[in-house]
């Protein structure tokens, strides 16, 4: 938002719609708008003086007529755009009790898919686990923790090419920390907030993002967006491909190996109780699940490389490990043996 202030002395005259619409051009002509909407907020009713309440609407019609509808023809003169009251770029309000000018500018919305190689990247800025963003002495008071993120990457090249103050990063679900997103990577809208600039070759920004940060992240398919469809990729519910490496302390025998084998390619249907690593911020609930194993292959003595298709919500590590008997059946349970996954990926989003 952008707040400026204002003066009056003369009452609410064409003088005062010359010298506010001179200093709204002023302020918005270095911004790329189409359209507006402007409104006022009239003085209220001076104490001591009565007047009944259809006096003062019928007062305030008159001043919409003469001073409000005039003051948005004179600056949509002096920008070049036209008046939009449903969906503006801007909205601008001039509030006579406080003599502040507020606008509001629509933000920019950027749909894309994004892949990330590092398992030190997280989608998102890491806020401290311990103060939840508010400060303390294990983030050093800053309120996150030093991992870099996908968000902070991409934004740190839209920011200034739109000229936004700030930004908001939406997913398609996301991956922990120490996952790669790989394949056809995690669709996302990359929120910029009040932009100077609205149109840009998208693909000079995608090709810039993805020269900067090599061997961390890359962008696809960038595309300007609307707001809705911030809300529908966040309800989308997608299976997906995992690759993990699936580890024990002891040997994994043939018998062990014979068990998990014989269950490839089969639809699996998996009891998983919330997960204790997240218990303290989801329900505690226990939800049914579908997954299907694509690929086993033994890689060492104690370790398995696995492709593992699942349902939206599973949990891949837990149903690895089994969590203490949270996720029946877990790889763990179907092997006869405790297993533990690494280097979990994503490696695709249907």
């Amino acid at each position: 938002m952008i707040k400026d202030t204002f003066s009056f002395s003369k009452g609410i005259d064409d003088s005062l719609i010359e010298k506010l619409s001179e200093k709204l051009n002023t302020i918005l002509k270095d911004y790329e708008l189409n359209d507006f909407m402007l409104g006022c907020s009239f003085l209220k009713e001076v104490p001591g003086e009565e007047k009944s309440a259809e006096e003062q609407e019928e007062e305030k019609k008159e001043l919409r007529k003469n001073f409000q509808f005039p003051l948005a023809q004179k600056v949509k003169d002096f920008l070049g755009i036209t008046i939009d009251y449903e969906n503006p770029d801007a909205i601008i309000n001039i509030d006579f009790n406080t003599r502040i000018i507020a606008i509001w500018l629509k933000s920019v919305y950027i749909l894309g898919r994004y892949k990330k190689f590092s398992r030190k990247i997280s989608q998102t800025l890491f806020y401290c686990p311990k103060c939840k963003g508010r400060g303390c002495e294990n983030c050093s008071f800053k309120g996150v923790l030093p991992f870099e993120s996908v968000q902070e990457l991409i934004a740190k090249e839209a920011l200034p090419l739109f000229g936004a103050k700030s930004n908001s990063f939406h997913g398609s679900g996301r991956e922990d920390l120490n996952v790669k997103m790989l394949g056809n990577g995690r669709q996302f809208v990359l929120e910029l907030k009040d932009p100077q600039k609205r149109t840009l070759d998208l693909k000079e920004l995608e090709n810039r993002i993805n020269e900067v940060n090599k061997e961390k992240i890359a962008v696809v398919d960038l595309e300007l967006c609307k707001k809705e469809k911030v809300a529908q990729i966040k309800e989308e519910k997608h299976e997906k491909t995992y690759s993990f490496i699936a580890e024990s302390e002891e040997e994994i025998t043939k018998e062990a190996l014979d068990k998990l084998t014989s269950n490839i390619n089969k639809e699996l249907v998996i009891f998983q109780r919330t997960p204790k690593r997240v218990s303290k911020s989801r329900a505690d609930l226990v939800r049914r699940k579908k997954g299907t194993l694509l690929r086993i292959d033994k890689l060492s003595e104690n370790s398995l490389g696995v492709d593992f298709k699942a349902e939206h919500g599973l949990y891949i590590k837990e149903f690895v490990s089994n969590d203490s008997e949270r996720t029946k059946p877990s790889f763990s349970s179907l092997a006869g043996i405790p297993l533990t996954c690494k280097d979990l990926d994503v490696i695709e989003i249907f």
